[in-house]
C-alpha cells in the first residue's frame, strides 16, 4: 500500500484516505516509538555515566592538590639487593628483590573477614580523603578499603586495570548468587598487605557532587544519598550493595568550602586534560580568572530551573553566591552525611548509635597532625608502628579567589541549606 501511493498509483478516494491516515498513525506511531526509547537510553546512560563519575573522574584524581599522585600509584625499586615498594612516594614495604619484584598473589588472611567491621571514611571530594586513607595504611602497614572496585584492580606488576573484571578485584565480604561470583563493597585496596584487626577504614564519598547538572539532579534527598554510600558506582551488574550490617563505625572528614571549591575545580581542569579538551582549557585557566569565569558560566546555566525548583525566597540566597550550586552541594553532602548516620534525625541508617569521628582537614597541619594522627588510629584501633606518610598541605584558596563580601554570603547559603549540627561542626574551623 505505501509503495503504491509513493509511486503514485491511482487509489478509489476511500481507500486513499484510510491508506495516508494508516501511513500517518504508522509513521507517528514509529517516530514517537523511537523518541521515546532514545530518551530512555539517554536518561539511563546518563544515570550510569553519573554513577560511574563518582569513582571514574573523582576519586582517582582525589586530593591530587596535596600530594600530585593518584593514590594508586605504585613503583618497585631494587636498592641494595632488596626490592622495596614506594606508593605515592612513601616506602610502603621492603623485602628481598626475590620476594616482591610483583604485587603477591597470595593473599594475607593474618585476620579473617568475619573478624573485621567496617569504618565509613565519608568524605565529600577533595577533602583530604586520599591522605587520610594513606596516613591510615601506611603508619600501621595495614590495607585499607574502597567502595570502588575500580581502584583496587591492579595486574601482577602493580598496574592499575581500568577495565577491571570481577576476577580483578577481592571484596572483603565475597558471596553468590544466581549468576556466580557476586562480590559486595568494600574492597581491599593492597592485598599485599596485612588486614586490619578490628576495623577497616573504607573510603565512600556516597552521592558525590554532580557539577554542571540540574537543579533536580544535584538536590537529592537523604534516602538516595544512604543507598549511594553502600554502592560500589560501577555498571557491573554483579556487584551487590554493601551490608550495612558490617558498617560499625563513621570518619567524617570536613575541609574549608571555599578550598574545597576552588580544588573541585581542579579536577574538572584534570578532566579537560585528560580528554582532550583544549579549547576549555584555553577559557578556564588555572588561576582565579578562569574559576570566575567557570563559576559564571555554571551560574548562568539553570536560573529558570533553579527559580522553580529552589522557590523565590531559596534563590535569593543562591543567586549572588559565585558557583552557588557547588556550595549547595557541599552543605547538602554534609548535612545527608550526618542525618543518616545519627540516630536521633530520623533518617539513620543504623539500628544502634554508630560511634564518629570527625575530623578537618586542615588539622593535618603542623602542630596538629600529630594529635589528628592520634585520634584517628585510637578511634580504629590501629597500632601506630611507624611515621612514613607525609602530608603535603594543600593551598588556601578562600583570601585569594573570593572577596571578604562573598565569603559571609558563601557560609550563609551554607548556613541556611546546612542542618544546625553540620553549621556548629563548621563554625568550631571556619571563620567568617
Amino acid at each position: 500500500m505505501v509503495l503504491s501511493v509513493l509511486k503514485g498509483k491511482t487509489l478509489t478516494g476511500a481507500r486513499s484516505r484510510t491508506s495516508s491516515r494508516t501511513l500517518f498513525v504508522f509513521l507517528f506511531g514509529f517516530l514517537a516509538g523511537a523518541a521515546i526509547s532514545n530518551s530512555l537510553y539517554f536518561y539511563v546512560f546518563e544515570q550510569r555515566s553519573l554513577r560511574s563519575a563518582i569513582y571514574a573522574e573523582d576519586d582517582i584524581d582525589d586530593d591530587i592538590d596535596e600530594l600530585g599522585l593518584p593514590h594508586f600509584l605504585s613503583e618497585t625499586k631494587v636498592v641494595d639487593g632488596s626490592t622495596i615498594t614506594i606508593e605515592d612516594g612513601n616506602v610502603a614495604s621492603a623485602g628481598s628483590s626475590s620476594d616482591h619484584t610483583h604485587f603477591s598473589s597470595d593473599l594475607n588472611t593474618n585476620t579473617s573477614s568475619d573478624d573485621i567491621s567496617i569504618c565509613w571514611l565519608m568524605s565529600y571530594p577533595n577533602s583530604g580523603t586520599s591522605f587520610t586513607m594513606r596516613l591510615a595504611r601506611i603508619d600501621s602497614n595495614c590495607t585499607a578499603a574502597t567502595n570502588y572496585p575500580l581502584e583496587t584492580a591492579h595486574d601482577n606488576n602493580g598496574s592499575l586495570i581500568t577495565h577491571a573484571s570481577l576476577d580483578s578485584v577481592l571484596s572483603l565480604y565475597p558471596t553468590h548468587n544466581q549468576k556466580g561470583q557476586s562480590p559486595r563493597p568494600p574492597f581491599i585496596l593492597h592485598p599485599h598487605m596485612n588486614r586490619p584487626s578490628k576495623y577497616i577504614l573504607t573510603k565512600t564519598h556516597c552521592a558525590g557532587p554532580c557539577i554542571g547538572c540540574k537543579p533536580k539532579r544535584y538536590r537529592t534527598n537523604a534516602a538516595f544519598f544512604a543507598k549511594e554510600c553502600q554502592n560500589s558506582h560501577s555498571n557491573h551488574d554483579h556487584y551487590e550493595p554493601q551490608s550495612m550490617n558490617a558498617v560499625k563505625k563513621v570518619v567524617h572528614l570536613v575541609r574549608d568550602p571555599m578550598d574545597n571549591a576552588v580544588s573541585n575545580y581542579h579536577l574538572e581542569l584534570k578532566k579537560y586534560k585528560r580528554k582532550g579538551e583544549d579549547e576549555k582549557l584555553k577559557i578556564f585557566t588555572n588561576d582565579r580568572e578562569g574559576f570566575r569565569k567557570f563559576c559564571k558560566i555554571q551560574d548562568a546555566k539553570y536560573v529558570k530551573e533553579e527559580q522553580k525548583v529552589f522557590g523565590e525566597a531559596k534563590w535569593n540566597i543562591l543567586k549572588n553566591v559565585p558557583c552557588h550550586a557547588l556550595f549547595f552541594s557541599y552543605a547538602q553532602w554534609h548535612s545527608h552525611a550526618y542525618e543518616i548516620t545519627t540516630e536521633n534525625t530520623g533518617m539513620s541508617m543504623f539500628d544502634a548509635p554508630v560511634p564518629r569521628l570527625n575530623m578537618f582537614y586542615e588539622d593535618y597541619r603542623n602542630a596538629t597532625y600529630h594529635d589528628s594522627k592520634a585520634k584517628l588510629f585510637t578511634f580504629l584501633e590501629l597500632e601506630d608502628i611507624q611515621e612514613r606518610a607525609i602530608f603535603h598541605q594543600g593551598k588556601t584558596y578562600r583570601d585569594e579567589f573570593f572577596t571578604k563580601e562573598e565569603i559571609t554570603k558563601i557560609m550563609k547559603l551554607i548556613k541556611f541549606f546546612a542542618i544546625g549540627e553540620v553549621w556548629d561542626l563548621l563554625l568550631q574551623r571556619y571563620d567568617y
